[in-house]
């Protein structure tokens, strides 16, 4: 529900509505969009980035080392 409202907002403009302070948003923001997605927040989707860090069973297995994807 609500797919086409996600899809239309960054995963930035997300970050920025959390409340959270800057230093911690650029970092997420880093880490999840440019780590895994190879692009910045600005221009990855909410629900792109949602699908992806779902599909791949959360972040810790999408960027931790032992067990996890960058390990295969």
């Amino acid at each position: 529900p609500g797919a086409a409202g996600q899809d239309g907002r960054t995963f930035a403009s997300w970050l920025a509505a959390t409340g959270a302070p800057p230093a911690a948003r650029d970092l997420v923001g880093r880490l999840v969009s440019g780590g895994l997605l190879s692009a910045g927040p600005t221009e990855t989707s909410l629900l792109e980035t949602l699908f992806y860090v779902a599909s791949g069973g959360g972040t810790e297995p999408l960027l931790g080392y032992e067990g996890g994807a960058q390990e295969t």
